[in-house]
């Protein structure tokens, strides 16, 4: 698992199946809600069918009615992102026997010392 900081974990060999559906659904949610904060004006229309007025979405700068499992997901979507947060965390100590740390700021190569070696 590549990171950009110094300190980097990695699956050995192939990731588990379980950890890549868990972080698609991680970035996928981390997406959509960036998408309804940044352009929720744009493409939640205003006349829908079934809407109901969201004090959740008001945050958002809407201030009408929509759907109902829309109204949900805004309610819930910190949450789920450190649910899967936690679950990704999870996985990486279950298979704690896969994961590998690599320092990134630790000097590649042999270290030259005082010794005399080269």
């Amino acid at each position: 698992m590549p990171g950009a900081g110094r300190h980097r974990w990695y699956f050995v060999g192939k990731p588990p199946m379980i950890f890549t559906v868990v972080a698609t659904l991680l970035f996928t949610n981390v997406f959509v809600s960036l998408t309804l904060l940044l352009f929720a004006k744009k493409l939640i229309p205003r006349s829908l069918p079934n809407s109901q007025v969201c004090p959740a979405m008001a945050s958002y700068g809407i201030h009408y009615g929509v759907p109902g499992w829309i109204c949900w997901y805004v309610n819930w979507d910190i949450a789920i992102t450190f649910v899967l947060l936690g679950i990704g965390a999870f996985i990486m100590f279950l298979f704690r026997k896969n994961v590998a740390y690599v320092d990134s700021y630790q000097r590649p190569g042999p270290r030259r010392g005082r010794g005399g070696d080269a």
